[in-house]
């Protein structure tokens, strides 16, 4: 990929007003087969922008339309292709357009760091003058792959010196990379539970076992989620020197940082993909498409709907605790449709925690 940093301007002057368009920008449009049906996909943007004005307000994603080329003959919707945003071509942050064309899929990731980096070195440049800038942003694709998902973005940012003359600041490819697995990141973590599992299944060990501070049972499901053997190595020390020695299992207790780390490492080990994937069988990630190479249900950090959160499966909301054996993984969209529900089968295991063991 091409150096993408924008070239400093000639002339440093105070910082002028947000970013904002200027006039309406000039899009092109190309068309392409996608599973036999004729399509078009944007091939091209060119808007100028400018110092003053106020920001936009953020807008709901709900409002924002489907990317053009997500958009079948008679007005039919794929859906949204998974590990991926709806990606401004023009950014919302200086007015673009919630509008179809305006929008390609693109990985989250790269929309949320690499991109929006950029477009900081782009709002540099304009209030540096004032303006104008004239960006171009072409988007290339590959056929072969899914051709609706733009695989490189060429951009080209010019900035006008006198009336009518543009000097280049910056000419150049950007890439967005699929995220990478992180599998090698997980050995010692992966070869701590390779040493105490024989003694952890021989224990007969069990999180219900367990009490909160305040004496009382921890508030967990019938059947323990899949991260018990967390609960075994934090109880017997095994987990000093890492930053989750120092949590404490409670009711009511939402999962610490560390503790999410340590959840999402054991996902990733359990699966042996180096990805994580989704825990509930319900999780609708499950039935998403997948990348090439990546197993149904995986999840991605920095997505909207496809994020991974750690989930209480006896909800923290009704008193249930924050230990391992209460975590199950899931992606943001199934957590926030079930958040805090409590089904009468939780209403009765909850009756049942307090009844296994007595205060003391």
């Amino acid at each position: 990929m091409a150096q993408w940093q924008v070239q400093e301007p000639s002339v440093q002057r105070c910082v002028r007003g947000a970013t904002r368009l200027r006039g309406a920008p000039a899009y092109q449009r190309e068309s392409f087969a996608y599973q036999g049906q004729a399509r078009e996909r944007p091939s091209g943007v060119t808007f100028e922008l400018a110092a003053g004005g106020a920001r936009g307000r953020k807008r709901p994603r709900e409002e924002l339309e489907t990317p053009l080329a997500l958009v079948a003959p008679g007005g039919a919707v794929d859906p949204m292709v998974f590990h991926m945003d709806r990606f401004h071509l023009v950014a919302h942050r200086w007015g673009g357009s919630k509008e179809s064309e305006n929008l390609v899929p693109a990985y989250a990731g790269f929309n949320r760091t690499e991109w929006s980096n950029f477009e900081g070195e782009i709002d540099k440049v304009v209030q540096a003058r004032g303006g104008p800038v004239r960006v171009t942003i072409t988007p290339g694709y590959d056929d072969t792959q899914d051709p609706r998902v733009p695989v490189r973005l060429h951009v080209k940012v010019e900035e006008e010196l006198l009336d009518g003359i543009f000097v280049q600041r910056h000419n150049g490819w950007f890439v967005p990379t699929p995220p990478t697995a992180q599998r090698a990141e997980d050995r010692w973590l992966e070869a701590l539970i390779a040493q105490h599992h024989d003694n952890f299944v021989a224990s007969g060990f069990s999180a219900h076992m367990l009490h909160d501070p305040s004496g009382m049972p921890l508030n967990l499901p019938n059947e323990p989620g899949p991260h018990a053997i967390l609960d075994y190595l934090h109880i017997n020390g095994h987990l000093a020197g890492t930053a989750a020695q120092n949590v404490t299992l409670k009711n009511g207790q939402e999962f610490t940082a560390a503790q999410r780390d340590l959840i999402l490492m054991h996902n990733r080990i359990r699966n042996q993909s180096g990805f994580v994937i989704s825990e509930s069988p319900t999780d609708p990630a499950r039935s998403w498409p997948a990348p090439p190479g990546r197993p149904p249900g995986t999840l991605l950090d920095g997505s909207t709907h496809a994020a991974p959160q750690v989930d209480h499966m006896y909800p923290q909301a009704h008193n249930g605790s924050n230990a391992y054996s209460n975590a199950m993984v899931m992606s943001a969209q199934h957590n926030n449709e079930k958040r805090s529900s409590v089904t009468p089968d939780v209403q009765a295991e909850s009756a049942l925690n307090r009844r296994r063991s007595p205060r003391g």
